[in-house]
């Protein structure tokens, strides 16, 4: 029966894959009946009844045995179902079955893996996924005019084939000349660019190109619709004006003048109070502008603050001390802060600033709070006026069981505080963690406070024009808090220790917190 099966299956894989050209057979060298010749094995073609007879075996050293590597036991080829142990398969790569882990040559399949098409990339037609060329490529099916703004724009065509055609006028004499053209349309005509090319003139056109002599003008003081020209709109034309002193007030008033010619005379204006600091002999009007201070001053010459200049006492005098020494006087001290304006030293003199000046003591609005300043973002400081472009969703902690390192005990914290929302927080931690209610600012400020300039502190004066040197900004300013804010001067009550997992702050803990708790996934903390 065996042999039966055997020539069966020889008739039909040699019909099937070699059209009797390959040699079916076994082609296992440790075979009795091993044949040098055979091409591909015929499954059961084998006779391995010879090597029970053999002496000894001296080991197995033949991948296809079953027992290789046996360094005692004669090879054994067939398992104890009499089916052959070694991998049987095409060992041809450029068969479409081939079989890498193949150790004796079996069915060689060429064809199933086989496309037919046009393989030529430049081919109208051409088939990326075919693996062999049928002879069918061709090339003019895609060829045409592929500028759209061609007259003969194809809009199936891949491959331009210079085709392109332009309508249009192609006589260059002509005033629509088209130098794009290449067909022409019969749309030429020699009329449109001939005129009157003098800017000056009522008919003038700026497309003429050849000039006719039919330029046209308007008649003096006249413009081209026969109004009268009147330069400075006052409603007298131009060649009626009279030029003189129009100013009513002036001394060489002119009641027929039209135009100002800039020639009045007027008497000198000032103050005429003899009693005044600014009293102008020469004035004859009174312009309203006497003052009566800038002129006292201290006139006894023993006093620390006299002036030589001054007409009348104004009560200022300061006279020195037991010992002689005169007092500190300022001539301005517009901040009070008790240093004399000459004195001031201008720059920062907050000293969260990045460019505090600690010699500064007049704050010229000059200093500089990094952070973060995109507000979509967790880290964003409301405080900052200079980004420090370090702007990230990545909360600063997320260690919920203070461990020292980010991973599955936190996750677990932070899933069982999901869908948490404040202020109710329902969780005590969370409540702890994310329900901190920072001290009303009028609690930390008199309501009277003013006089600060920067615009993200806390106690921003809108009408303040200098700064006093008192702002504050409020917030966390314990280093060791959750939330400490490098840019906080004044403690607000704020300060928390444990992590809040709403890590956005938007007052629910929800899926975009769970990706920020994911970005620091694996976070080691020191």
């Amino acid at each position: 029966m065996r042999y039966l099966v055997a020539a069966i299956l020889c008739l039909v894989m040699g019909v099937g894959f070699g059209q009797g050209e390959d040699i079916l057979g076994c082609n296992i060298p440790g075979a009795c009946n091993y044949d040098p010749a055979v091409d591909y094995y015929l499954p059961g073609s084998c006779d391995f009844s010879c090597l029970g007879a053999m002496p000894g075996g001296g080991g197995c050293f033949d991948e296809a045995a079953c027992n290789y590597g046996d360094v005692e036991a004669a090879c054994i080829y067939l398992d104890e179902n009499g089916d052959l142990c070694a991998e049987v398969g095409c060992m041809d790569t450029a068969a479409c079955n081939y079989d890498e882990a193949a150790i004796v040559s079996g069915f060689c399949d060429y064809t199933s893996c086989v496309i037919y098409g046009c393989t030529n990339p430049n081919a109208c037609n051409y088939d990326a996924i075919a693996n062999l060329d049928n002879g069918t490529c061709e090339y003019s099916s895609c060829l045409g005019c592929t500028d759209e703004l061609a007259d003969n724009y194809d809009p199936d065509a891949t491959e331009d084939d210079n085709s392109c055609e332009y309508e249009g006028c192609t006589d260059n004499a002509a005033c629509n000349f088209d130098p794009d053209a290449t067909v022409d349309d019969g749309s030429c005509e020699n009329l449109s660019c001939f005129g009157c090319d003098d800017i000056s003139a009522c008919n003038y056109s700026v497309d003429v190109i050849y000039f006719d002599g039919t330029c046209e003008y308007s008649d003096p003081g006249f413009d081209c619709d026969g109004d009268c020209l009147d330069a400075d709109g006052d409603e007298v034309c131009d060649e009626d004006e009279v030029d003189g002193c129009i100013d009513p007030t002036a001394l060489n008033y002119d009641p027929a003048a039209t135009d100002d010619d800039g020639t009045c005379q007027f008497l000198p204006s000032g103050c005429m109070d003899q009693t005044a600091c600014n009293f102008d002999w020469q004035a004859g009007v009174d312009d309203g502008s006497c003052e009566f201070t800038s002129c006292g001053g201290c006139q006894a010459p023993s006093a620390c603050n006299y002036d030589s200049f001054a007409t009348f006492s104004d009560g200022t005098c300061v006279f020195p001390d037991a010992s002689g020494e005169c007092p500190t006087i300022c001539d301005s001290d517009v901040d009070g802060d008790g240093i004399c304006d000459v004195d001031e030293v201008p720059g920062c003199i907050y000293d969260k600033a990045y460019n505090y000046d600690d010699s500064a003591t007049d704050d010229n609005g000059s200093c500089i709070f990094f952070g973060c300043v995109n507000i979509a973002f967790n880290n964003y400081n409301e405080y900052a006026n200079s980004d420090s472009d370090d702007c990230t969703n990545t909360p600063m902690n997320a260690d919920f069981n203070s461990d020292g390192i980010v991973q599955l005990e936190d996750l677990l914290e932070f899933l069982i505080s999901y869908g948490q929302t404040g202020p109710e927080w329902s969780l005590d931690w969370v409540a702890e963690a994310c329900g901190v209610v920072a001290d009303p600012l009028t609690e930390i400020l008199e309501a009277s406070v003013n006089g600060c300039t920067y615009e993200t502190a806390s106690n921003y004066d809108p009408i303040a024009t200098m700064d006093l040197g008192n702002c504050v900004f409020t917030g966390c300013t314990d280093i060791s808090a959750m939330n400490y804010n490098h840019l906080a001067n004044t403690e607000d009550s704020s300060c928390t220790f444990q992590v809040c997992p709403d890590f956005d702050g938007n007052g629910i803990v929800q899926a975009t917190d769970l990706l920020d708790f994911l970005l620091v996934w694996g976070t080691v903390y020191e």
